[in-house]
């Protein structure tokens, strides 16, 4: 597993990007033949007249040959705190872009959501649960979770329970946090407050 930031503070205070991660949560089940399921919750605020396009319709892409992706949850949260749920058919499933007219040949599904009411300074906020059932290499986990540089990151976790039969190897860079003091399963807790992202 690695958890990397890509870029410093300073780099960040040059660049204003359309929206903030203003809070992120991943909590990743390891089973013992690799296959790990995931619980996340990504909450968004659009930040520049920019971000109300580019963040307003939010993409994640999964391995659909590798695992099942479910949006359990997606809404807008306006500054005066009003909630707009996104309607179902706003959460759509496409093919990859890149193998467009040939599907087939293409592993990759996007989840699409279109949120509603998008403003600057609205929150827009959703949770997700995948199923990663064919893990990359047999009887293997492997993830590697980066912190891109054109996004900054104001809270950001990671919550990992790994299987006591398999000898998992993190390498972090800048970022805080370790193992837990679990008696049965071991697990990994990666707080908010990464160097560089505060």
């Amino acid at each position: 597993i690695a958890l990397t930031p890509y870029v410093s503070g300073l780099a960040q205070e040059a660049y204003r990007p359309s929206g903030v991660i203003d809070y992120e949560r991943h909590v990743i089940i390891v089973h013992a033949d690799g296959r790990h399921e995931r619980y996340m919750t990504v909450e968004t605020e659009v930040a520049t007249p920019a971000g109300i396009e580019d963040r307003g319709q939010q993409t994640i892409s999964y391995n659909s040959t590798l695992e099942t992706l479910e949006i359990t949850g997606a809404s807008t949260v306006t500054r005066d705190g009003v909630n707009y749920p996104v309607a179902k058919d706003k959460i759509r499933t496409l093919e990859d872009e890149l193998t467009a007219g040939a599907a087939e040949f293409s592993d990759t599904k996007h989840k699409v959501i279109i949120f509603p009411q998008v403003d600057i300074g609205a929150k827009l906020i959703f949770s997700a649960y995948s199923v990663q059932h064919t893990p990359h290499f047999s009887d293997k986990f492997f993830l590697v979770a980066p912190f891109p540089a054109h996004e900054i990151f104001r809270r950001s976790e990671y919550v990992l329970y790994i299987h006591p039969s398999l000898n998992i190897q993190i390498a972090e860079n800048e970022i805080r946090g370790g193992k837990l003091p679990l008696k049965k399963d071991t697990a990994y807790h990666f707080p908010p407050g990464a160097k560089g992202y505060d």
